[in-house]
């Protein structure tokens, strides 16, 4: 209803009601119990919703936290419109937005999905440009990789290109730049998708020749988490592999109950 992008949801619907009244079983409708203020209800197409601030919230509380990214990436992404070729007015207007929603989770500090909301909002991107590249930033991120830069520029000469995840990091006097890229052909689909990876190939040459590291991945590769963990840690120096730590917020895992 509001423009945001989504991964994979749950058929049906979620109603918020202030009462326990009429809490009948049905497998396309789920209740929750708590108050929606008036300031957080609006009117879209002539329906009345929760207000696309709140509605993130209630993603990230709500959801499965990789289908909560690519909600509140592109949510975000809406409320701010970041533009990645001005980065610093553009990160203002994002940290501004990132600040309301994790002041929202303040107001509701103890109840159900908090915590995993909040790894949500702190995490969330508004640069990534696709569904894909949203969970594909989530897979590795919520495996314990440090958290990339999303839309990366690069200037090679007189051209100017822009990375879908990059990560930088010292190894000893040399500078290295590891970047991962969700497949163009997937990314446009059909003939434009094509053309588009067929473009791709000699901007990757391009970089490949500064000293970088390039790994590709697809939808198939989006379906197997571990793979993908596995595959971009052969493109990280050892002692960077040997200090990734899984965010159990992020994975939406149970964290371990204390003894």
């Amino acid at each position: 209803m509001h423009g945001c992008r989504i991964w994979r949801l749950r058929p049906g619907s979620d109603v918020a009601q202030r009462s326990t009244a009429d809490r009948s079983r049905s497998k396309d409708l789920r209740r929750h119990r708590f108050p929606v203020t008036e300031q957080d209800i609006t009117e879209v197409a002539g329906l009345r919703v929760t207000s696309l601030e709140r509605t993130l919230v209630d993603c990230a509380r709500f959801l499965h936290p990789r289908d909560a990214t690519v909600v509140v990436d592109s949510g975000i992404r809406i409320l701010a419109a970041p533009d990645k070729w001005n980065r610093v007015s553009s990160d203002a207007r994002v940290t501004a937005v990132r600040r309301r929603l994790l002041s929202r989770l303040e107001a509701l500090r103890g109840c159900r999905g908090v915590r995993r909301a909040r790894a949500v909002i702190t995490h969330a991107d508004p640069y990534a440009e696709s569904p894909s590249e949203s969970v594909l930033r989530w897979t590795v991120t919520a495996h314990g990789y440090p958290p990339p830069v999303a839309q990366f520029r690069i200037d090679v000469g007189d051209r100017t290109f822009f990375t879908d995840l990059t990560w930088k990091f010292e190894e000893g006097n040399v500078t290295r730049l590891v970047h991962a890229e969700f497949d163009g052909l997937v990314k446009y689909g059909g003939d434009r998708g094509t053309r588009a990876l067929a473009d791709e190939k000699p901007r990757e040459d391009l970089i490949r020749e500064r000293g970088d590291v390039f790994r590709r991945f697809g939808t198939a590769d989006l379906s197997d988490e571990q793979a993908v963990v596995r595959r971009l840690a052969s493109a990280f120096p050892p002692r960077l592999r040997g200090t990734l730590a899984p965010v159990p917020d992020l994975l939406g895992a149970p964290r371990p109950r204390r003894q």
